[in-house]
């Protein structure tokens, strides 16, 4: 029974003694074979290093990339057996001396030698014996592939083909070889952000230009109006609170054709309409618009109207002939179901004619408007021999500033509104007495009490500031009228200022009478207004 246990026990043991030796034996052989990988692995980026630092002074690293691939040889050195080989050698002995004492030795008689023994000592020579088997690595092969972008000059690739020979120092008898191809690369499209980032001096000199502008320019303007605001505040509050907020009341009658209606509007009611159609018309083409609508019916005219901001409407309709504007203020107030086909027709019509229209008394109003008094006067005093009816028609609608006496009682409170007390001081200043009397009149007492002693302390103004302030009340006031918010109704008088305006351009051009008889001033005054009285058709 033991005997069995024990074979078993033998069994067991050679079984283990075994698998220890074979998986020792694998282990051995995995990490020989991983050693050999992180060697090639290291070789190859080694030479992949070198190769692309020297081909990126040559060119561009994003066009050209560079592999290496090295096939390795493994080799195995036999162990090599050796026994030790030991020579027995004597050991030298010393003969034992006589003490009288105890480490007193005694004195050597005259005949007395010392006699050295040699005992045999073993000297061991080392062989050459290894205890493990030892791996050598060397290089079977290397392969260099270096593939350039297909836009590369061929000089440059031979230069590289020198650079890496050079290098990686090839063995044609090895089998090295060194591969060169071209080949089309992807180039990702850099974004236009990306410049910023890549040069952020850029961002500096764009911040700095940006702020110099906005400096200069946006703040500069907005500090001066800032200024120019409280300035005007302090003198304007308690006017501003003294005037009660009016209606826009438009009187259709007072334009060219006359006779018509009147149209009352709140403010609210005129911001509220927001047109979708039609929004071609603005500002600087109303007069162009009133042109088109005369020659169309009165059911066209309001179709167009309906869609257009009622300050907007409210002016076309008082440049219309009378009975015109009498139809289509009768069609405005019928409510009708519109056709879209009808709508975009008119559109497309209005809006390819609109903008073509030149000439008229709309464009020498504009051309006055923006002249000097002495061009405004020449263009009149012309106007007055060539076409006395639309220099009539252009004066009543070029403003100055004795106009304000047209203006009723809640049109110079919107005005004072909109325009700062000293600006009024100073406009005032080449007004008429009769006008500077009905503003005074017009303004409740605190608020003209305020205005004259704003103009008492304006006495030294140069004449450059008056005409300034004079200009800027013009400007608010073709604003205001052209918005709607004020009327300005001129009495359409015989113009005794249009007449003397014509003896003046005929004295200056040497226009004789056609009977050649000299003729006194007055003479010649009669029979330029005859002239005039006959021309307007006897009016």
């Amino acid at each position: 029974m033991i005997k069995k246990i024990f074979q078993k026990l033998k069994s067991f043991l050679i079984i283990d003694i075994f698998i220890f030796n074979f998986s020792f034996l694998i282990l051995n052989c995995l990490y020989a074979i991983d050693n050999i990988d992180r060697e090639k692995l290291t070789l190859e980026t080694n030479i992949e290093k070198r190769v692309t630092d020297a081909l990126a002074k040559l060119l561009d690293p994003q066009d050209f990339i560079v592999m290496v691939n090295i096939e390795p040889i493994i080799e195995e050195v036999n162990r090599n057996r050796t026994t030790p080989q030991v020579e027995q050698l004597q050991a030298p002995t010393i003969k034992r001396k006589d003490y009288i004492l105890p480490g007193i030795p005694a004195k050597k008689g005259l005949g007395d030698e010392d006699k050295n023994t040699q005992t045999p000592v073993q000297v061991v020579v080392s062989p050459n014996e290894s205890n493990m088997d030892v791996m050598r690595n060397f290089i079977k092969k290397i392969t260099v592939t270096v593939k350039f972008n297909r836009n590369i000059p061929d000089t440059i690739i031979n230069e590289a083909k020198t650079i890496v020979s050079g290098l990686v120092n090839f063995n044609v008898e090895r089998g090295d070889v060194l591969a060169v191809e071209k080949t089309e690369f992807y180039r990702k499209e850099t974004p236009w952000y990306q410049i910023f980032t890549n040069f952020p001096s850029i961002v500096w000199f764009l911040g700095i230009v940006l702020f110099a502008f906005f400096l200069f320019g946006p703040l500069n303007v907005f500090f001066q109006h800032l200024l120019r605001t409280l300035s005007a505040k302090s003198s304007g509050q308690s006017l501003e609170n003294a005037i009660p907020q009016p209606q826009i009341n438009v009187n259709t009658g007072s334009g060219m054709g006359g006779g018509g209606g009147q149209v009352t509007m709140s403010l609210e009611e005129g911001k509220s309409r927001k047109p979708t159609l039609f929004a071609f018309i603005n500002d600087g083409n109303l007069w162009n618009l009133a042109y088109l609508l005369k020659d169309e019916s009165p059911e066209r005219a309001a179709l167009v109207l309906s869609y257009i901001r009622n300050d907007w409407a409210s002016y076309v309709l008082s440049q219309l002939p009378a009975e015109l504007q009498a139809q289509v203020a009768t069609e405005l107030s019928n409510v009708k179901q519109l056709e879209p086909d009808d709508v975009e027709i008119m559109e497309l019509e209005l809006k390819k004619k609109i903008d073509y229209l030149i000439g008229g008394s709309a464009q020498i109003l504009k051309i006055c408007e923006t002249s000097d008094k002495k061009t405004t006067e020449n263009i009149l005093a012309s106007l007055s021999i060539s076409n006395p009816e639309l220099a009539e028609q252009v004066r009543i609608q070029l403003l100055n500033i004795n106009d304000l006496s047209f203006v009723d009682s809640n049109g110079l409170r919107v005005l004072f509104r909109e325009i700062a007390l000293p600006s009024w001081a100073i406009g005032l200043k080449i007004a008429k007495d009769s006008t500077r009397e009905k503003i005074l009149k017009t303004l409740p007492i605190g608020a003209s009490e305020m205005l004259k002693q704003e103009m008492d302390l304006n006495q030294n103004v140069s004449q450059t500031m008056i005409d300034e302030e004079e200009r800027r009340i013009i400007a608010i006031m073709r604003k205001l009228r052209n918005e709607g918010r004020i009327i300005i109704t001129k009495v359409d008088k015989s113009s005794e200022e249009n007449v003397e305006i014509a003896i003046k351009l005929e004295e200056k051009q040497g226009i004789a009478p056609e009977n050649g008889i000299t003729e006194t001033r007055e003479e010649r005054l009669a029979r330029i207004k005859e002239r005039l009285k006959k021309e307007r058709g006897g009016q």
